[in-house]
């Protein structure tokens, strides 16, 4: 209905539920319930995609659909010190 997205507190209009989250050896990511990604300490280098469920909680559970977020990780740079 172009109106805004809430997906947290009273005022939610939406739910957003993880469908798949990448999940390498070190790291990782959670989806918050606000819809935000956390990128979690000593994830790799990369891009990421991170399929989740949106349902409209207004109009009926039954509105739902999945969406994809990509998310890219860049490398730290590295720092050379004199010895």
């Amino acid at each position: 209905n172009g109106g805004s997205v809430t997906a947290t507190g009273a005022g939610a209009n939406v739910a957003l539920t993880p469908v798949s989250v990448p999940t390498p050896g070190t790291g990782g990511f959670v989806l918050n319930a606000d819809g935000t990604i956390q990128v979690l300490a000593n994830t790799p280098a990369g891009d990421y995609q991170i399929e989740y469920l949106i349902c409209d909680l207004i109009n009926g559970a039954n509105n739902c659909a999945t969406a994809t977020a990509t998310v890219r990780v860049a490398a730290p740079p590295i720092v050379a010190n004199p010895d």
